[in-house]
């Protein structure tokens, strides 16, 4: 092995042994903040519930099925005028680029794809209301909770009061 070749692998050695002592040092001086990070709880694997999985959780166990086949069938119901819904919005919007520029038209659109869109909530949530009318104060506090989640902070405004 010639001297030059020598001098390369010394070099090459001391950056790899000082890069090795600079991060056992950082892991000496930042491991007190680590820790908590280790022991912090996990959030469960896979999706999280939406609401209204947490309303049927919040439901007595023998109304679940219930209100679940509600669920499943109102949301059968309401998917494709929601679909219907949505696409007509796009549609709307895509017109933008068009000449002449309609705008009467993609308004009466907008307008009419929003109105599906409340008709289709409002089958929703009368179902969730009327099952909520037979529950006791807890269980409401319970799916009023999972349907009105804390305002993101600094888009929602302040925070709506929490019920006792």
């Amino acid at each position: 092995m010639n001297q030059r070749t020598l001098i390369v692998v010394l070099f090459v050695s001391l950056a790899v042994n000082l890069f090795g002592l600079g991060a056992l040092a950082g892991a000496g001086l930042f491991r007190d903040r680590l820790e908590p990070m280790r022991q912090a709880p996990r959030a469960p694997a896979g999706p999280m519930p939406g609401p209204l999985a947490t309303v049927i959780a919040a439901v007595p166990p023998e109304q679940r099925g219930t209100l679940g086949a509600g669920l499943r069938e109102q949301a059968r119901a309401v998917g494709p005028q929601l679909r219907e819904a949505r696409a007509l919005r796009r549609e709307a919007w895509l017109r933008l680029g068009e000449d002449p520029f309609d705008r009467a038209a993609v308004e009466r659109d907008l307008d009419r794809s929003r109105r599906m869109e409340l008709e289709a909530r409002t089958r929703i949530d009368g179902l969730v209301l009327d099952m909520a009318a037979s529950l006791p104060k807890d269980r409401r506090g319970q799916i009023a909770q999972a349907l009105a989640p804390p305002p993101r902070r600094g888009r929602d405004g302040p925070p709506l009061p929490v019920p006792p």
